[in-house]
């Protein structure tokens, strides 16, 4: 499970996200930093790379997780 959070998100402060992260049993938490609540529609690109990135990771894996 990926929490991608947007480091200036009110609703989901980074704490909050990184320990929703923590409790999944393969969760990997990852942050965009100028963005709110909304990282797709502040800083789409970065929120992409990070998407793209996890997606890779995770399809290389031979178990399907990422760290």
């Amino acid at each position: 499970m990926l929490v991608l959070n947007g480091a200036l998100s009110a609703m989901l402060p980074g704490g909050l996200a990184r320990e929703l992260a923590e409790r999944a049993a393969h969760g990997t938490y990852r942050t965009v930093a100028r963005a709110g609540h909304s990282p797709h529609v502040d800083s789409p690109r970065e929120t992409a790379a990070e998407l793209s990135a996890w997606c890779a990771r995770v399809t290389a894996e031979p178990s399907g997780r990422s760290a």
